[in-house]
């Protein structure tokens, strides 16, 4: 058996989680994926461990607890080459697990110029558009409730300027803007 299938089981298990609201059933399957991914090697283990943390185990476990395999899928991922990955790792970890939780904003922006050059330096275009959402939205939260704050353009991201967007850049950029 092939190690990407391992991310497979994450996948079915966000479908699972997404169309059925079943918690066990996709706990199950990440446990699936976790076990192939222990049997057959760590390659492509960067994208099973920040696939199940993004869909599956925000939902059923304490979030403090998603910190050590977020940062173990950015090293694996990193060690796999397969930097997709270990940036998606990297963003759940320093920006939206902290945000989700409540932590201040100050810190969360300290993060964003460190993870940006790394974005850079792997030149991932989409993963770097992404990270300008949530920089903005964090950037426009720490604003005076107005007009301008409730519109996701700035200095970081810019949304009547971004031509080609697609439809989970649309989505998360009205999830952030509060139009979900």
């Amino acid at each position: 058996m092939q190690n990407h299938r391992a991310a497979k089981f994450c996948v079915f298990a966000a479908i699972k989680m997404f169309l059925k609201k079943d918690h066990a059933g996709s706990s199950y399957f990440c446990n699936i994926a976790f076990a192939i991914q222990k049997r057959f090697g760590r390659r492509g283990a960067g994208e099973t461990l920040s696939l199940a943390v993004s869909f599956v185990l925000t939902n059923t476990k304490p979030l403090h607890e998603l910190f050590t395999p977020l940062m173990e899928g950015y090293t694996r991922g990193l060690r796999d080459g397969d930097n997709e990955a270990a940036m998606l790792s990297l963003l759940l970890h320093c920006i939206c697990v902290p945000y989700i939780m409540g932590r201040p904003l100050g810190p969360i922006l300290e993060e964003f110029p460190k993870i940006a050059g790394q974005m850079e330096e792997a030149n991932l275009r989409p993963q770097l558009m992404l990270l300008g959402i949530f920089w903005q939205m964090i950037l426009n939260l720490r604003l005076h409730p107005s007009g301008a704050s409730k519109k996701l353009e700035g200095e970081r991201f810019n949304q009547s300027s971004v031509g080609n967007m697609t439809a989970m850049h649309i989505g998360t950029i009205n999830l952030a803007i509060g139009e979900l």
